[in-house]
């Protein structure tokens, strides 16, 4: 994996790196984490790679460290290995999921950079997001510098990677920190929990990673780059969640055996943590240590666990034989419990192992047993203690099951082993059921069910006891097939006594009746009829009786209707009926909705005629009368309206009606008279509703008052209630189109067998579609419902179906009505004339007193589908008050705009009300406008009086002024400019699309102005003098002060955390964190430190001297801070474009080599400052030996002081390129 490894700079204090087999790649959805090659414009330094052969990351922890490696796309050098870095810093980013973090994964908590220093060292600094900006690219705050010249400490390592995922060979970069620092610094502690996400920037020593994200294709948002979650020792258990891994523990369980013992105290012990039982003695390693209180991971229900009865008495967990007597522990303490009981020896004392007889057991021991006088030395080949015949030695073995009844006697001195009442003499060794458990220690040997003590106990009858009995049910009291009969009984009646439902029917024997039962009358018991049609009805008079009972073959089950044409085409004469209505109303309009219905409505019985109906349930239940009043019932009877009508209206409506002939059995015999089963029909519907928001609910109650036909005369009671519920999808203004949804729900409350009820609940649901244009009114419905199911004897399967309705209402007055409807529906793969039932009805509405409304009705069924008659009428009455008639009722106050509706009520005080059945409660005009909401509100949701709302632009123009932070207004749909305002908010304009709909709200939440704090710097030098240095505030549209003469700053800034930048001429610039709350005052005390380097006139000061090696031109390590600092001036100072580097000696030695060697050191001074950042073209080197001294004289001292490197600032300019 690495090759050519090299530290950064020269090595200090050593870290103990992982080996490459420890490191863990960095996952991110259980699979490693990659990056794509090229997607960081800044460099390939910068650009993070990765595949899942080549992971782009990976992590280690050990006790001190955490460490952390990435992979880039090329070295992050300038030149050579090991030389300046490039621009670029490489970061390990933090997502505390803890409570330490913000709980949002679309920041960064905390972050590690690594960069190369501005002055030319390297640096490791520890950021934290105080401002709690989103992002990849936010800008962090540094509260620590771990290192600015890790060589010291061996904090960072780069290495020439084995994997090629770009154009060049990659490389690594690892970085470590110690824990103690982590937690400090960046709260994260042994058990946090975080995400890491690794990142580049394109400068140094930025707190802006705006380069490259791993696991993301940009930098636009942060979730996409965390990784999977992370801990240093989730479990708490002393290993590191890296090592865990490595050694196949469970980071997350802090005893992964369930042992009791936690997996860093095992490892420590020489214990294995991934075995229970080290030593292999059947005893868990934590009862062997004596644990009482094991770790709360620890699964003490599992196998793995024993509880300690006496925690003092141990043994070694790694020794299987701790007092190497010849018996393991686990065979000495056979039940676990950790302390020596009655049947057991000491695992601590040698000297009672002895095992005289060889066969298992010791002799202290068998002495215990007096059912042989405490004998231990029985026989050669094993003694019989109890004497049942069973060997000792056999009784003994197993282990865990050495006194199997738990009675405080093993089983070789227990006669009842198993305490089943039957002794181990008479049931054996042998295992009848094979179990694994002989019969001796086996309560039901026979595995039927029944206790071996229960010998007498004959349950089916067979002679045979229950305990020697394998089967419980084949004799004559048992019930083989498990259907309530018994055997004897089923025999008695002819089914079979192997099957529950002999006859197939679905119906278990058991519940057919008794054997001679025969509900259908066709001589078969129930329990041995497939097929039940239940039209048997004894109570059919003598002198109406046609044919016996069970004989419904030979014909079909039909309506009443005369005609025998297919449903479809019998429809088109009456939906010509419908366009003549529309003749002098938009007629190309009209009859492309005409043809649209008429397609819609012939289309079952064109497409549907098919023979794809299932095996159906025989039976006779059904609903022949297929009478339904719609919600409302207002211009259409049968025909549902798309138009709900205003919230909160409620109406209801009573209609009875009168069918002849809804139900027939028409035989194929031309000679034999049709049976009238439905002959006649009268009905009463009572309906209700009320309005919600664009949504009717509404129930139907059928009651049949009066019947006749086949076993049906009379009184019938309730019918099959219906619930209902419409919903307006598109509101029809005025004139225009409507489209809305229905659903209903019937219940089967009618009488079944009146052929006024279905067997079961059924439920439906459909489009409606409804044109308006004047006083005509269309309305089209289409929908389905389900079936019950029931089979006819025709072979008809009541199943699903398809229902439609038609209809056309036109206004004769403005009380007046008439309409013309067509109904009907199609049973799919029905294949019978009696599946597609259709009639027409003709009706007339007049509304008789306030909104009391009588209509009358007169229809025909057009086919002979089951439910259409061969005539029907309809009377009935309804009543349905308008909202306005409330507000009519209540006593009147102001009125301002004279409209009727009270100002206290009236949501638009200066706009008339225009009563067009659509909110006419609310005061505000509906016709050709919309009525609009608008809402100033807080950034809590809270309107906010008094405001502002000004319409400047748009179809109205005007300014309102809201005493409760809302607007109501009836407004021409249209664009407008709305500008929302309130004091100490921040005003908000926006473009308010107002559309054409029966209402539109807009909310405009303001800002609140925040009322600023103060932010007070005290600037002081490191002897505690005030220093006038200034303060920037470095947050978007963050102040610049001034300290003064004191060292105080002060300035006025918005709440919240910001960064500053404290910077003064001859001092080090200092950046510090600080929250401000809203109104309050954060204070700030800084220290700035004197730099080694400043401008003075036309030259660059230093501080201290640049030394070099004797007779040398390598500059020695104490004068690489005065270098930096030069550095770090000249980055401050752009404007300075070209800076000579003078190099100058004593007089000591040859001119010549005095001027060679003052110039190689100017060279090496310049290097070094170009290394740190300082761009080449700004420097010039220039040696002048002893050409320039300072002072005359030979002395050391001036000699010394001749020896020197100098900056001469050669030319200026306003700015320059680094």
């Amino acid at each position: 994996m690495m090759s050519c490894l090299t530290l950064l700079l020269a090595s200090g204090a050593a870290w103990a790196w992982p080996s490459s087999a420890d490191w863990v790649p960095i996952t991110q959805g259980g699979a490693a984490m990659g990056d794509v090659f090229g997607d960081a414009e800044a460099g390939a330094h910068v650009d993070l790679v990765g595949d899942a052969s080549a992971p782009v990351g990976y992590w280690y922890a050990d006790e001190d460290a955490l460490y952390l490696r990435m992979r880039v796309a090329d070295a992050p050098w300038q030149a050579a290995e090991g030389a300046a870095l490039n621009e670029g810093t490489w970061t390990f980013g933090f997502d505390l999921r803890s409570d330490d973090g913000d709980g949002l994964t679309t920041t960064l908590d905390r972050a590690i950079s690594f960069s190369g220093s501005v002055l030319g060292a390297n640096s490791i600094i520890l950021y934290r997001n105080n401002s709690g900006r989103e992002g990849p690219d936010a800008r962090l705050s540094a509260v620590f510098i771990y290192s600015t010249d890790p060589s010291g400490e061996d904090l960072v390592r780069t290495a020439e990677a084995g994997s090629i995922l770009g154009g060049a060979r990659d490389w690594m970069i690892d970085v470590v920190i110690d824990r103690d620092t982590l937690a400090a610094n960046l709260d994260i502690h042994e058990e946090t929990i975080f995400a890491l996400a690794l990142l580049t920037g394109e400068g140094r020593e930025t707190s802006s990673n705006n380069a490259d994200m791993a696991g993301a294709l940009d930098l636009s948002l942060m979730e996409p780059g965390w990784s999977d979650e992370i801990a240093l020792d989730a479990d708490g258990d002393g290993l590191t969640g890296a090592f865990e891994l490595g050694m196949g523990l469970d980071p997350n369980d802090a005893d992964t055996d369930d042992d009791g013992v936690r997996d860093g105290d095992e490892l420590n012990l020489g214990l294995d943590p991934l075995a229970c039982d080290t030593d292999g003695d059947l005893l868990p390693d934590g009862l062997e240590l004596g644990v009482i209180s094991p770790d709360p991971d620890t699964d003490t229900a599992g196998a793995c666990y024993r509880t300690d009865s006496n925690a003092t008495f141990t043994t070694n967990p790694l020794d299987l034989d701790t007092d190497d007597g010849g018996f393991t522990d686990g065979d000495e303490d056979w039940d676990t419990s950790g302390s020596v009981d009655y049947w057991e020896i000491d695992p601590l004392v040698t000297e009672d192992d002895l095992d005289t007889d060889a066969e298992g057991i010791p002799d202290a021991i068998e002495v215990k047993c007096d059912l042989d006088l405490g004998v231990f030395d029985d026989a050669p080949d094993g003694g019989d203690s109890d004497g049942d015949g069973i060997l000792d030695e056999e009784e003994w073995s197993r282990r865990g099951l050495r006194d199997f009844d738990g009675d405080g006697y093993v089983n070789f001195c227990d006669e009842d082993s198993d305490d089943d009442g039957v002794t181990d003499e008479i049931e054996g060794d042998e295992d009848s059921d094979g179990d694994g458990f002989p019969d001796y220690i086996d309560t039901d040997s026979d595995n039927d069910g029944t206790p071996d003590g229960d010998p007498d106990e004959d349950s089916d009858g067979d002679g045979i006891p229950d305990y020697q009995d394998p089967d419980d049910e084949d004799g004559p009291d048992g019930d083989l097939d498990g259907d309530g009969l018994t055997n004897t009984e089923e025999d008695e009646c002819g089914s079979d006594p192997t099957n529950p439902d002999t006859d197939g029917d679905g119906i278990p024997d058991g519940e057919e009746g008794p054997c001679d039962e025969d509900e259908d009358c066709d001589g078969i018991p129930n329990i041995l009829d497939p097929v039940d049609d239940n039209l048997c009805d004894t109570s059919v008079p003598d002198d109406t009786a046609v044919d016996v009972p069970g004989t419904f073959d030979g014909g079909v089950f039909t309506g009443g209707a005369c005609s025998a044409v297919a449903a479809g085409p019998a429809l088109w004469p009456a939906l010509a009926a419908l366009a003549l209505l529309a003749r002098r109303r938009r007629k190309a309009q009209l009859v492309g909705l005409t043809a649209t219905v008429g397609a819609a409505l012939t289309a079952p019985s064109l497409a549907l005629a098919q023979d794809n109906v299932g095996e159906g349930d025989a039976g006779q239940a059904i609903n022949a009368q297929r009478f339904h009043p719609t919600l409302d019932a207002q211009r259409l009877i049968v025909t549902a309206d798309s138009a709900v009508g205003e919230e909160g209206r409620f109406g209801g409506a009573i209609f009875t009606n009168y069918a002849n002939d809804p139900f027939v059995f028409r035989y194929d015999d031309p000679t034999r008279e049709e049976l009238g089963l439905l002959a006649d029909v009268v009905t009463t519907d009572l309906t209700g509703f009320v309005n919600l928001t664009n949504l009717r609910l509404g129930v139907n109650l059928p009651m049949h008052l009066y019947s006749t036909g086949y076993a049906v005369d009379g009184f019938r009671l309730v019918g099959d209630a219906r619930v209902m519920a419409a919903f307006e999808l598109i509101p029809r203004q005025g004139d225009g189109v409507g489209l809305g949804v229905q659903g209903s729900l019937d219940l089967p409350t009618g009488a079944e067998t009146a052929w006024l009820g279905e067997a079961k609940a059924l439920g439906g649901g459909g489009f409606i579609a409804t044109y308006a244009r004047g006083p005509l009114l269309l309305a089209a419905n289409l929908g389905a419902r389900s079936g019950s199911g029931q089979l006819l004897p025709d072979g008809l399967v009541l199943g699903p179906r398809l229902d439609w309705a038609a209809g056309a209402s036109f206004l004769l007055t403005d009380r007046a009505d008439g309409a013309v409807e067509l109904s009907g529906e199609r049973f799919i793969g029905g294949g019978t004339i009696g599946a597609s039932p259709a009639e027409v009805l003709v009706s007339a509405r007049v509304r008789a007193v306030g909104e009391l409304r009588v209509q009358v009705g007169l229809g025909a069924g057009v086919t002979r589908g089951i439910g259409a008659p061969d005539v029907r009428a309809v009377a009935g009455l309804g009543w349905s008050p308008p909202l306005a008639s409330v507000a009519e009722a209540a006593p009147v106050g102001p009125d301002d705009d004279g409209d009727g509706v009270p100002n206290d009520r009236d949501l638009c005080p200066d706009q008339l009300e225009d009563y067009n059945n659509q909110d006419d409660a609310d005061g505000c005009p509906d016709e050709n406008v919309t009525p609009t909401r608008v809402r100033v509100l807080d950034e809590s949701g809270h309107q906010i009086s008094p405001s502002v709302v000004d319409l400047s632009a748009g179809p109205e123009a005007d300014s309102f002024t809201l005493r409760d932070g809302e607007l109501v207004r009836s407004l021409v749909p249209g664009r407008y400019q709305v500008t929302a305002s309130a004091p100490g908010y921040e005003s908000l304009s926006v473009v308010m699309d107002v559309p054409k709909a029966p209402q539109h709200e807009q909310n405009l939440r303001l800002k609140k102005i925040p009322v600023p704090g103060t932010v007070r710097v005290l600037v002081r030098d490191e002897a505690g003098r005030p220093v006038m240095a200034t303060v920037r505030v470095l947050s978007e549209g963050g102040p610049t002060g001034q300290a003064q003469p004191d060292g105080l700053a002060e300035m006025k800034v918005r709440p919240g955390a910001h960064s500053l930048v404290i910077s003064a001429e001859g001092f080090r610039t200092v950046e510090k964190a600080v929250e401000v709350t809203e109104a309050g005052i954060a204070s700030v005390d800084v220290t700035l430190t004197h730099t080694l380097a400043r401008v003075e006139g036309d030259r660059v000061v230093m501080m201290d001297k640049v030394f070099f090696e004797f007779d040398s031109a390598v500059i020695l390590p104490q004068s690489y801070a005065v270098l930096d600092a030069v550095a770090q001036v000249l980055i401050q100072h752009p404007e300075l474009t070209l800076v000579e580097v003078q190099g100058h000696t004593d007089d000591q030695g040859p001119d010549v080599y005095n001027e060679k060697l003052s110039q190689a050191r100017a060279e090496a001074v310049r290097s070094h400052l170009t290394r740190a950042g300082v761009a080449p073209g700004r420097l010039v080197a220039k040696g002048y030996g002893e050409a320039r001294p300072l002072v005359s004289g030979e002395d050391v001292e001036s000699r010394a002081t001749n020896r020197r490197v100098e900056f001469t600032i050669v030319r200026r300019a306003e700015s320059t390129p680094r």
